[in-house]
């Protein structure tokens, strides 16, 4: 899930950013809860009191299919990301769930940019927050893997490009963007004698978008009765 990291005071973009993850960990306990409690033991002795403290099993064999699925659908849309690692950027215009989104994430998403006053905007955004994310840690892991160089390459390429964005939009905060920076470059540019200008010139980038960043809280925190 996203980790969102915030400066000074949190803003309206940044805290629906952590809705959102919280909501999802509170899933995903929620299933993990429900595979691992084991069946209480009852006592074996008589009356089918419980041995010692253990409480009263609760557990639905339903709900341990209705979890399965769930785990299913989350390892699908993750993999869309694997195979496709290139994925592009949506935008208000999204009408469909993404494959790189599962059904659950789609509904928290959905009913988390219906609280925003523009909710096509906020869908968006939170989809491409998503799919950032997921395309990371992608990146993250080939580096353990060498036959992937040329394919990590490519999406340290779109990830550059796509760091101001989740600046501009509040779901990075600048110093967190700041310590990507360098890894990516590495990675995206293959000539050395020319990663400091690249660096110097997406600096400036992540520091514009900020700067944007901070002009719409502004305007947001104006329009507030």
């Amino acid at each position: 899930m996203a980790q969102v990291m915030i400066n000074s005071a949190p803003s309206a973009s940044r805290w629906m950013a952590v809705a959102v993850t919280v909501a999802l960990c509170m899933a995903a306990w929620g299933a993990w809860w429900l595979i691992q409690s084991p069946a209480a033991e009852g006592d074996q002795s008589g009356g089918g009191a419980l041995a010692g403290n253990v409480a009263p099993s609760v557990f639905d064999p339903g709900q341990l299919a209705e979890v399965r699925a769930i785990e299913s659908q989350q390892a699908a849309a993750a993999s869309v990301v694997a195979r496709e690692p290139e994925v592009k950027p949506v935008d208000r215009h999204l009408s469909e769930r993404p494959d790189y989104v599962s059904p659950m994430e789609w509904a928290m998403l959905q009913g988390v940019a219906q609280q925003d006053a523009d909710p096509p905007k906020a869908l968006a955004r939170l989809v491409n927050s998503l799919r950032f994310t997921r395309q990371m840690e992608l990146w993250e892991d080939m580096a353990a893997m060498p036959d992937k160089a040329a394919k990590r390459r490519r999406l340290a390429v779109q990830l550059l490009d796509d760091l101001p964005n989740r600046v501009a939009h509040g779901d990075l905060a600048l110093a967190d963007a700041q310590a990507k920076l360098n890894p990516l470059i590495a990675d995206a540019v293959a000539d050395p004698s020319v990663r400091a200008q690249r660096q110097q010139r997406e600096l400036d980038r992540l520091q514009q978008a900020e700067a944007a960043y901070q002009a719409s809280e502004q305007v947001a925190a104006r329009s507030v009765p």
